[in-house]
């Protein structure tokens, strides 16, 4: 069955921006280091965190780059996604109590092999409460075609 005008989403326009933000705290940090395994000094120890040069005990790089990701299907959520490439550059560390701004800016829309689909090039930037520029991040995405 084709799909309607009423259940076809709006193409995707070169230049679209969209943003999320996330308030990070110790009870997620703790869930983190549970979830991954991770128990390195500065993600478990306040005296070994700040002995390492930060302000106290940070979260994993990767929790930052999987809240950007998270933003990309939060805003494609009415649609079958793939995250197909995501590269990370880590510029600063985060820690419970920042706020998190996610901004995403689509950098190219194309075709993708099967007809329908959509793929598109993203960059990301998270910053935090400060203006700091935490994660730059470029993520490949396929948008299937409507069913």
């Amino acid at each position: 069955m084709a799909a309607d005008a009423s259940t076809t989403p709006a193409p995707i326009a070169l230049g679209t921006v969209f943003t999320s933000r996330r308030v990070l705290t110790e009870a997620q940090l703790d869930l983190a280091i549970e979830l991954t395994g991770g128990r390195h000094p500065v993600h478990t120890s306040e005296a070994a965190a700040q002995a390492a040069g930060f302000r106290g005990r940070i979260f994993h790089g990767a929790v930052s780059a999987a809240m950007m990701a998270a933003a990309i299907g939060e805003r494609f959520r009415d649609r079958q996604i793939a995250l197909l490439e995501q590269n990370n550059r880590f510029a600063a560390p985060t820690h419970p109590g920042d706020v998190l701004d996610s901004t995403w800016t689509v950098e190219e829309v194309r075709a993708a092999k099967r007809s329908g689909d959509t793929i598109l090039a993203l960059r990301g930037r998270m910053t935090n409460q400060d203006g700091v520029v935490v994660l730059e991040s470029r993520a490949t995405v396929m948008l299937r075609r409507p069913s």
